[in-house]
């Protein structure tokens, strides 16, 4: 699995969204949290290590074929703001959501191409969808193959939903603030006399990512 942006630090997520931009893959604050590192892997490695007319292929999260954080990569055209960096013409995707038990623990795909001098390929709406079940990682492939069935299929990738009625009344989404009032841990301790009947000593859950002003 790779890194998603909730999960990454302060300095790594000015970073990620600094290279997204440059290889002209940053989808906006809207899905900033459910981006992660997958895309820019493929592209910087693509440009670091691959020669033009080099082929590459890569397992990638099932979400790269269908949603919006991942517009931008499946254009295959890294540098349109960016000239260093590398255009790619992608082949037609593997749809490996539908095989039971899943392969690894996300639904998966497979993204292949070649590196490109010319103009870039985007990847096909249309896929190769693998279904099928029983196949274990640890089978050779003479035997899952009698398990699969391969055809083809058109992808649905996610559109810009319209916004809700609402959306001008509110500034962020489901999340509390500030957090340290709502989070609090258990104390051990309530003076001599105890926190009395029916009560329980608490003090406020504190985290180094809070935001000023609730930081101090």
């Amino acid at each position: 699995m790779f890194l998603t942006g909730r999960y990454m630090t302060p300095a790594m997520q000015e970073a990620f969204r600094t290279l997204s931009t440059q290889h002209g893959m940053w989808a906006g604050a809207a899905v900033a949290t459910n981006q992660d590192l997958s895309a820019l892997f493929v592209a910087r490695t693509v440009e670091l290590y691959l020669r033009i007319d080099g082929r590459f292929g890569f397992v990638m999260p099932h979400a790269v074929l269908t949603r919006r954080q991942y517009d931008g990569f499946r254009s295959g055209n890294y540098a349109a703001a960016n000239a260093s960096a590398a255009t790619v013409a992608f082949s037609k995707p593997w749809d490996l959501s539908d095989v039971k038990p899943a392969f690894f623990p996300v639904k998966s795909s497979v993204i292949s191409g070649t590196r490109s001098a010319l103009e870039a390929g985007r990847l096909p709406n249309g896929a190769s969808r693998w279904t099928g079940k029983g196949v274990t990682s640890s089978m050779a492939w003479s035997d899952a193959e009698t398990h699969i069935t391969i055809d083809d299929h058109q992808v649905q990738v996610a559109r810009n939903a319209p916004l809700s009625p609402f959306h001008a009344r509110f500034s962020q989404g489901a999340t509390i603030v500030p957090r340290m009032l709502f989070y609090v841990d258990r104390g051990n301790t309530s003076g001599r006399l105890g926190a009395g009947a029916g009560r329980l000593p608490v003090s406020s859950a504190r985290t180094k990512n809070e935001k000023l002003p609730w930081k101090t």
